[in-house]
């Protein structure tokens, strides 16, 4: 039975007789020699060596001689170090890690939206003041001033003279200008939202299913990532997003300990009881951290847990 070494290096892994001289260099683990047949030693690598059967034996004097083999310049290592170091970033970015970046987008947008929508309230009052109070939605109120002229406003709330100043064609026309972009700010965010949900649902289809794609994308956001947010416990589930809260209850006890977080802009929540809903919160934490890891092992929907959560859930309906 022969007895070879393996040294993982930078430059990728190389395989030595037991006299350290170099045999060849491994291209994919099928040019491994079999664990079965030759004594096979890794000198480092040891998370794939006990994964794939392998023997580890750590010895730096013996690891400093295979180095010594490997006939490679300074730049040689430099460059092949660059190559792995960017073959790593690409295959670092997941699809999790673009659902954080499209729920953040949402969040900037929303940031956005609202501090040009009091802008334009602010600037088209001085026009037309009277579509401002009567339109309370943002989203609304852009749609009728992109749209409808002063005078078909004034014909559609019943105002026979309005106290806004008769600006020109062009001031106006800057007005309007705004409105359309912010507009443009809402459609953006629609298509956004609706991608996140698409993703979202690729990824977990479980638990988006019964928690929700927006919900789960919000948490997936705040914990850094899927494995991240699979690995909580239902506690924690329970409590993301009310950090603030609790940390304040920890520091002074005359505050009140949060329930949940959130997991509070769940549907279910507006139906029950202010007293129930921690208790409801805990009970979809609960199949949460079941359904999160299920779908990071296998993303597949099963309709047949839906009954589960129904049974748990709907005595807090009656």
């Amino acid at each position: 039975m022969a007895k070879f070494y393996v040294l993982n290096h930078v430059t990728g892994k190389f395989l030595f007789d037991g006299n350290l001289d170099i045999v060849k260099q491994i291209n994919s683990d099928s040019d491994l020699p079999n664990p079965a047949d030759d004594d096979v030693y890794f000198l480092n690598d040891y998370d794939f060596a006990e994964k794939n059967g392998f023997k580890v034996n750590f010895d730096l004097t013996r690891v400093g001689k295979c180095l010594s083999k490997l006939k490679f310049n300074q730049q040689e290592v430099f460059n092949f170090s660059v190559e792995r170091t960017k073959r790593l970033i690409r295959k670092s970015v997941s699809k999790d890690i673009l659902i954080i970046q499209a729920v953040n987008s949402i969040d900037e947008l929303n940031k956005s939206i609202n501090l040009l929508s009091k802008r334009i309230r602010e600037w088209y009052s001085l026009y037309f003041p009277e579509s401002s109070e009567k339109i309370e939605d943002h989203e609304k109120f852009i749609r009728t001033i992109s749209t409808k002229s002063r005078e078909e406003q004034q014909s559609f709330f019943n105002i026979a003279d309005s106290m806004g100043a008769d600006l020109s064609e062009s001031d106006v026309t800057a007005i309007l200008d705004l409105a359309k972009s912010i507009s443009s700010l809402f459609e953006l965010k629609e298509r956004t939202t609706e991608y996140v949900k698409q993703e979202v649902n690729k990824l977990c289809p479980n638990t988006s299913f019964y928690i929700g794609e927006l919900i789960v994308a919000r948490m997936i956001a705040v914990s850094g990532g899927l494995p991240k947010l699979a690995g909580y416990p239902a506690s924690t589930l329970q409590l993301l997003g009310a950090e603030k809260a609790l940390f304040r209850f920890l520091k002074d006890s005359k505050h009140k300990s949060p329930k949940y977080g959130i997991l509070y802009q769940h549907s279910i929540m507006s139906k029950v009881k202010a007293k129930e809903r921690g208790k409801v919160a805990r009970t979809l934490a609960n199949f949460m951290a079941l359904s999160l890891k299920i779908d990071v092992h296998n993303p597949v929907l099963d309709n047949s847990k839906l009954e589960i959560i129904s049974k748990s859930l709907r005595k807090y309906l009656e």
